[in-house]
């Protein structure tokens, strides 16, 4: 499954402000694989839109199968990062055994960890989109784990973002 971006704007919203930015980084991005698409929401429509935005434009990338939202500035330079950086992160589930993979591999790698609560959905994006883009020009962090707090310990499921250094 490819990577998707997709811009949102819901019923009588304005979103001049993302429109240029927007298709300049599809544009730019012609070449890379990813589909671009803008998603301007009627009447009928509006309740699909804001399940997914609220009252506000946004940017959301489906990428496999993570759904993730843009919470940067309104600049093609931003989110054209934003995406690369998410082309660059894979995902793997936190279970007890991976927990203790992690644990023999820390005597060699450095990890950045964020314990975020469970079910934080939109008020996450931004402290995971944060956490991604120090562990990606942090040249000794090998990874980034981003896992859900108050799973319990060991066992807990999460999801932890690989990130190359």
């Amino acid at each position: 499954m490819g990577i998707w971006v997709l811009l949102i704007a819901p019923y009588q919203v304005s979103w001049d402000h993302l429109d240029l930015p927007f298709t300049q980084a599809s544009i730019e991005m012609l070449d890379s694989g990813i589909s671009f698409g803008i998603m301007s929401c009627t009447a009928t429509t509006d309740k699909y839109c804001r399940a997914l935005t609220q009252n506000e434009p946004a940017i959301l990338v489906q990428n496999g199968t993570n759904n993730l939202r843009y919470t940067g500035g309104a600049s093609k330079d931003e989110i054209i990062d934003f995406i690369q950086l998410l082309k660059e992160t894979s995902d793997i589930e936190l279970s007890e055994e991976t927990a203790r993979e992690i644990e023999e591999r820390t005597a060699h790698e450095a990890w950045l960890v964020a314990f975020l609560p469970a079910g934080c959905a939109r008020a996450c994006d931004a402290p995971r989109a944060h956490w991604r883009a120090v562990a990606a020009r942090v040249p000794l962090v090998t990874y980034l784990v981003v896992r859900p707090d108050g799973e319990g310990d060991r066992g807990a499921r999460g999801v932890a973002r690989g990130l190359p250094a």
